[in-house]
């Protein structure tokens, strides 16, 4: 069996899986692809724990350890890719939570007159379009591979995020080429895209000890436009910086960076490229809602009055918006210029790669009861597609994160006050508690 055919037949195992969820009217989250499962997260615990469990019932109990102490890089090993199709300000929303990342010396290349490339660090983007609010450098053409000939052409970028602090690698090859990304970036090798810690089958071991293939191959830029191929010669773990991820445009979602070429996380539909469909997010009335007093960015649960002519009212506007921008297009001007008043009720779409360890912290955010419904609507469709694939970790999820609470120092001090160790002890115990889960809670107190 070749890797064509390989493919092929692990797809039709995960089709049962692979479903749509309408969500917003004409919107929809759709899981395309995911890679792992419980049984990945065990088996990736184990290579820190040792031989560990072997029933359903122990590896049940494992990921709940696993998750109630923050044993948390095992669940990395287990991705998603969504394709949602979502109004813009609900989609910008998602945003927040990506997963691959760059430092930010790395240096972007882009076209220049001369045959070297000008180098612009990522931090130097960053810092200019949030910090100084200035485009000069989104007008400037990234270097970008055509993935259906292997040319090294330009594109343009769209965005640039912040990511905070995570663990990072340095990646050295043998041409000489070096980058600091994180595990989860993705590279082109000669077998297609992917993450470094599947290029590289990079495992992380307990005290960040860690261990690599030495044979990997990864696809780079030389500074005369060429595109080559050269294996890793080197990985070292630097620590923890502040990464970026940078979104660029299409067709070909990926740029150079360090002489590496490198995708971003994130896919979306491009207004330069195409010509944005006729289709809007109108809330329903029930969604016409005054303005919350007691919180400044949600709503209240009392109805504007009239509230039943506004989604009309809405809608019309839609419309109208829409009829000039294809005048726009009709008299000739770039379709990057005629997009720009379309409203944020336009529907946009992107694929989206996530692993399950962000993809809890983006459930946790978005599922709560304070975050805007429309968000609060996709992260349940997300979270109801994963569920089948990953039902004891997100048991551990709900119980521990979803449906438990965190304490201040000051509010702990008041609840060892009103407990009773010794009681609680024997209550638990007589509730048949595990004594190491009885001893943990004990411990906390």
């Amino acid at each position: 069996m070749d890797i064509i055919e390989l493919n092929k037949k692990l797809q039709e195992l995960k089709q049962p899986f692979l479903k749509n969820i309408p969500v917003l009217g004409n919107s929809h989250v759709r899981l395309v692809d995911f890679m792992g499962s419980d049984a990945r997260i065990v088996q990736a615990a184990r290579v820190s724990y040792g031989e560990g469990t072997k029933t359903v019932r122990e590896d049940k109990g494992l990921i709940d350890y696993l998750w109630r102490n923050q044993h948390t890089s095992p669940f990395e090993q287990v991705e998603f890719v969504f394709h949602t199709k979502l109004p813009i300000f609900v989609a910008r929303q998602l945003v927040r939570t990506r997963t691959a990342c760059l430092s930010g010396d790395t240096m972007v290349w882009f076209q220049q007159e001369s045959a070297n490339p000008l180098m612009i660090s990522v931090k130097e983007i960053y810092d200019n379009w949030r910090v100084k609010h200035s485009t000069n450098h989104f007008e400037l053409n990234a270097k970008m591979c055509e993935e259906s000939t292997g040319k090294i052409s330009s594109t343009h970028i769209k965005d640039i995020w912040s990511n905070g602090f995570k663990s990072v690698f340095e990646v050295r090859l043998k041409n000489g080429y070096s980058i600091k990304m994180t595990k989860d970036h993705l590279c082109l090798t000669d077998a297609g895209w992917n993450t470094l810690e599947h290029i590289a089958d990079l495992k992380m071991h307990e005290d960040h000890e860690y261990s690599w293939n030495h044979k990997a191959p990864a696809f780079c830029c030389d500074e005369s436009n060429t595109k080559t191929l050269s294996e890793i010669e080197s990985i070292t773990f630097v620590g923890t910086e502040e990464v970026f991820d940078i979104e660029v445009e299409g067709p070909f979602h990926n740029f150079v960076a360090n002489g590496f070429i490198v995708h971003n996380s994130l896919n979306e539909i491009s207004g330069r490229y195409s010509v944005m469909q006729d289709e809007f997010y109108v809330p329903p009335t029930e969604r016409m809602q005054k303005q919350s007093e007691d919180n400044k960015q949600g709503s209240s649960d009392e109805l504007i009055d009239y509230a039943i002519n506004y989604p009309m009212f809405m809608s019309i506007e839609q419309q109208k918006s829409y009829e000039k921008y294809q005048e726009y297009l009709a008299a000739g001007m770039s379709r990057e210029l005629a997009r720009i008043n379309l409203p944020l009720s336009l529907l946009t779409e992107w694929y989206w790669k996530i692993d399950l360890l962000n993809l809890f912290k983006f459930l946790n955010l978005r599922l709560d009861s304070h975050a805007q419904y429309e968000i609060r609507e996709v992260a349940q469709a997300k979270y109801d597609l994963i569920k089948p694939i990953v039902p004891f970790a997100c048991e551990s999820f709900e119980r521990h994160t979803l449906n438990g609470k965190k304490f201040s120092q000051d509010e702990m001090q008041i609840l060892k006050t009103y407990i009773d160790p010794e009681k609680l002890q024997n209550d638990l115990t007589e509730a048949k508690w595990k004594s190491s889960k009885i001893q943990e809670f004990l411990n906390k107190l």
